[in-house]
């Protein structure tokens, strides 16, 4: 049986196939050759293909939906990036841009 396509991978399809092709799929996920044409032929007749693609599209990057798609709780950092001064503005020590919450985590401001 073959193995299943995760959600991730065909994210990596999105961004590199239009420019690679199937090598994508041979040399990035470590499938068989043909398997990436196989993959994406299928996301284009189920209609996921432009839909991932709407998802990447800088437009739709900016939403707070892009972040809960990818299961990426970045939602708060999103805030905090459009509108500058919000740690200030909320003193928690878990906010993510602020720098309690940095120093627990052992993190690093982007």
């Amino acid at each position: 049986m073959s193995k299943r396509w995760t959600l991730d991978e065909d994210i990596i399809l999105a961004k590199y196939y239009p420019g690679v092709g199937d090598h994508v799929g041979v040399f990035d996920l470590k499938r068989p050759e043909g398997a990436a044409d196989k993959r994406v032929r299928k996301l284009k007749e189920t209609g996921a293909w432009s839909a991932l693609r709407r998802m990447l599209s800088d437009e739709f990057r900016n939403l707070h939906a892009y972040h809960l798609a990818l299961g990426d709780w970045r939602a708060a950092d999103f805030l905090v990036d459009m509108h500058p001064g919000a740690t200030e503005r909320v003193p928690d020590v878990h906010h993510p841009k602020s720098a309690p919450h940095l120093k627990l985590i052992g993190g690093y401001d982007d």
